[in-house]
């Protein structure tokens, strides 16, 4: 049990990640989050999330939006442990 406990903290925020769905978007969350100058919203993060290089506009992308509570188990699931909910955001 003992060698199963991270050496580090790198090490330890590298087996959280391991752990998500898809490694590559949760590392685009955690830069936007980590970029951002305020928290950021579960909606304002669905839409940060369905935006692609297709959308010619604002209403391609809210047909793709996943409905905020659905999107916030996405969230978990993606980012584990390193993403925290308070009041929505």
């Amino acid at each position: 049990m003992l060698r199963q406990i991270p050496q580090d903290v790198d090490d330890a925020y590298n087996k959280i990640l391991e752990r998500s769905s898809d490694i590559e978007k949760a590392r685009i969350i955690l830069h936007i989050v980590t970029a951002a100058r305020r928290p950021l919203s579960v909606e304002e993060m669905s839409v940060i999330m369905a935006i692609d290089e297709t959308h010619r506009s604002y209403d391609d992308i809210i047909e793709e939006l996943e409905p905020e509570v659905r999107f916030q188990g996405t969230l978990r699931d993606l980012c584990g442990l390193f993403v925290v909910f308070v009041d929505k955001k």
